[in-house]
Parts: structure tokens; sequence; C-alpha cells
């Protein structure tokens, strides 16, 4: 009977954590820059270092439980959130360039004509903070990898928060308010034999098997 054996796992050279330490020691000077000499440059290398420190912070703090941990990282989500709002569309596209997918009408999903489309109907070199009260509304259909990661790590923070305190997640109460069925809630644990299994929103439990490989099979 032949046994599957996992593979050596090789070590990132830095972590997330050390990671968004850097990022952050890149951010800071630069926007302390802008805020005295309003300089353009300093101001889009402060944006992009602050966006990255937040992707970082977001992967590598420990969230407890606490409703306290999920609100710093809240704040550091919209501080991003609100930094982006400072570049112009122009600024915008260079720094964190549109994804190259023109599939979007296919699986009714935004792509870079979508994105494109919507940058038409506004200034190409005024802040955005000046042409939209809602930078989300942009944000969300922008194709950019990172910037997908932002807005996902924000609406994920405050789902967190809001199940902290007592209420139900996003997902959840969107589901409700569309008149549609909550998804089924299923939690995944590990053991003390480092197996794991999940335990649905009725108690019941069950192991997670490990799928063999399609090229292997057992021998009898």
């Amino acid at each position: 009977m032949l046994k599957l054996i996992d593979g050596t796992k090789k070590e990132p050279c830095f972590t997330n954590a050390q990671l968004a330490e850097k990022h952050y020691d890149m951010a800071m000077p630069c926007l302390y820059s802008y805020a005295m000499t309003k300089d353009r440059w300093a101001l889009r290398k402060g944006v992009y270092n602050m966006v990255r420190y937040s992707i970082y912070r977001y992967h590598s703090i420990k969230l407890d439980g606490l409703t306290m941990g999920y609100k710093a990282m809240f704040g550091i989500l919209e501080s991003a959130k609100y930094f982006l709002s400072t570049l112009t569309p122009r600024e915008l596209m260079t720094d964190f360039p549109v994804t190259k997918t023109y599939d979007g009408i296919r699986y009714e999903c935004a792509d870079y004509y979508s994105t494109i489309e919507k940058f038409k109907n506004l200034d190409l070199d005024k802040p955005l903070e000046k042409q939209t009260t809602d930078i989300v509304e942009i944000l969300w259909g922008y194709q950019n990898t990172r910037i997908s990661i932002l807005l996902a790590a924000l609406f994920c923070t405050v789902s967190k928060i809001q199940q902290a305190e007592g209420g139900e997640d996003l997902f959840t109460g969107f589901c409700k308010a569309k008149g549609l069925e909550p998804p089924e809630t299923i939690k995944i644990f590990k053991n003390e034999k480092g197996k794991l299994y999940t335990i649905d929103s009725k108690g019941r439990s069950k192991p997670i098997r490990k799928n063999i490989p399609h090229y292997m099979r057992i021998i009898k």
C-alpha cells in the first residue's frame, strides 16, 4: 500500500509581519514629505507602500476575537482607502495598473474594458476624493489584484467586527435583505492528533479526507 508523503515546505524569505514593517517604514517618510511639500511623487510612493503595508498587516496580525483587535485593523485599512482617494485616476492607473482581463462579458464580471469605461466619466487629473463621495464604489469595480485584496480585507474585517459585537456577518445580512436563504456555516477544527474535521451549524462533525492524486492508486 502506497503512502503519500508531503514534501518539504520552503519557508519564505520574509514573514508577512516583516514585510508589513518594511512597507510601513517606506510609507511614513513619503507621506510626511507630501504633507510638508505637497510633492505628488512623494504621495504616490507613500500610498503605494501604505496599501502594501495594510495587506501584509492584515495577513500577519493576530485577530484573536477581541473587538479592539478588529477595530485596530479596520483603522489601518480605512487609512489605506483614504490615501487611495487622494490619487488622481491617472496616478491610480499608473501605480496600480488595471489587470489585463478581457472576458468580463462572458463571465458577467468586471474586466479591463468595464474599468476603463467607468473612468471615462472622471477627470483623469483631479483627485478622486474631489470627484466622488464613495471611493469604494469606484474601487470595487477596479481590476487590480492589490486593490481587490485590500477591499476584501476591509469587508472581512467589518464582518468580523459585527460578529464580535453579537451581530451577523455581512454576507448573511445581505442574503436576508434580498430574501435569500443564508448559506450554512461550516467551521474547521484540528484534533489532538493533528487531523482536520468540520462541524456544521447543526453540530454534526465530519473528517476532512485528503484526496489521493489521480496518478496514484492503492495496490492490494
